[in-house]
């Protein structure tokens, strides 16, 4: 695993999140959530970065994170905002399903859930950076961000597309099928986290499932 960003205690995201991730996005009503992308978007990025902002200034001002008993910095808030800003509503967005609830307002949910996921680990790591004392610019911190964010994606539409390919040339094939669709996401996964490419992939798995 000397490839992988993610440390020993975190195996669990590299087996439970690319099949989740990828489930839901794959389910995802694409014309529904083509017309709500803008709404989307601002949600999952600027709104939680807010958060996390808005998180880190009330833990170190007006809970008093920042005194001397406390001794936590103002980046280790930030870092506890990220984490924390990353909502999951999979109950939620199942009770609307339940009730009939417009498919606008469930795509809307559950399309936030799965970018604000990718946005905030793209976030996290670029605090974490800072946080460990590399020279960090704001042009340096931009290309960071930018080649996660938009890496990833486009990754995520390479590997939708070979998939897609794939899957049409297979016929009355169903284990095959079923074996691919479980497989190629953590392919992707593993690949789009490797050192090497150090591109989002959760933002890779969302894309490869709305392809």
């Amino acid at each position: 695993m000397d490839g992988f960003h993610f440390p020993q205690p975190a195996l669990i995201f590299l087996v439970f999140l690319p099949p989740l991730i990828f489930e839901s996005a794959f389910n995802s009503d694409w014309y529904t959530f083509k017309r709500q992308f803008f709404k989307i978007l601002v949600l999952a990025s600027i709104l939680l970065v807010f958060c996390t902002f808005a998180t880190a200034a009330s833990m170190f001002w007006l809970l008093g994170f920042d005194s001397e008993s406390n001794d936590m910095s103002f980046m280790a808030c930030l870092l506890f905002g990220a984490i924390i800003s990353a909502t999951d509503p999979v109950a939620v967005v199942a009770l609307l399903k339940e009730l009939g609830v417009n498919k606008q307002i469930s795509t809307l949910i559950e399309g936030e859930s799965l970018l604000n996921d990718g946005t905030a680990v793209v976030l996290f790591v670029v605090l974490q950076y800072i946080e460990v004392g590399e020279s960090m610019t704001a042009v340096k911190m931009l290309g960071i961000f930018c080649q996660m964010s938009i890496g990833g994606p486009l990754l995520g539409i390479a590997f939708g597309w070979v998939m897609a390919w794939l899957l049409s040339r297979m016929h009355n094939e169903p284990i095959l099928e079923a074996n691919l669709t479980l497989c190629i996401p953590y392919v992707l996964f593993y690949i789009a986290e490797n050192k090497q490419v150090h591109v989002s992939g959760i933002l890779a798995l969302v894309s490869m499932g709305l392809y």
